[in-house]
């Protein structure tokens, strides 16, 4: 399920949200806003993940009141309830579960190219999506965490646009 476009229909459930320990803590924020129950499944970080950053999740989590079980040791989903057991304090059930896996920016091209990148891997743009290079833009899941495809459609009508305008002169 994604959060942005399903969250509603988990309104007052009890949420689970699964994934690298940062990225879950972001959702589980979002999460939030539908539900005072919500607690993070974290899996072991696959990437490495800066001390301050993990510190300031983790305190954003206890702010809002975000439970943050030990590591993921095993998944079940039957019916309408999902059971995530871990080591240290056993099973927990959930109504829903909501992944946070993410995905890297595959924007090594961009990079070779010299467009300027955030520390994440996504590529700098400016409201016309174009990069630090001119006439490189960029658009979708490279330039944005909000990985929807109606977020990318959306960068490429506006990037098409701006395309268009800089190759007509008269439009310039």
């Amino acid at each position: 399920m994604c959060a942005i476009c399903d969250g509603y229909e988990a309104t007052d459930q009890n949420i689970g949200v699964v994934g690298p320990l940062v990225q879950s803590i972001q959702h589980a924020c979002f999460l939030r806003t539908f539900s005072s129950r919500v607690s993070v499944v974290p899996l072991s970080d696959s990437v490495p993940v800066l001390a301050e950053v993990r510190e300031e999740a983790l305190r954003r989590a206890a702010e809002l009141r975000i439970q943050v079980l030990p590591e993921l040791h095993h998944l079940s989903c039957r019916d309408d309830t999902c059971e995530a057991s871990d080591v240290a304090s056993g099973t927990h059930r959930f109504d829903t579960l909501y992944a946070a896996m993410g995905a890297p920016a595959r924007s090594n091209l961009a990079a070779m190219a010299g467009a300027t990148m955030a520390k994440d891997g996504a590529i700098l743009t400016d409201a016309h999506l174009q990069t630090s290079r001119p006439g490189l833009y960029a658009i979708g899941d490279v330039a944005t965490d909000l990985n929807q495809i109606s977020v990318a459609f959306g960068h490429a009508a506006i990037a098409a646009t701006a395309i268009h305008r800089r190759l007509d002169p008269v439009l310039r």
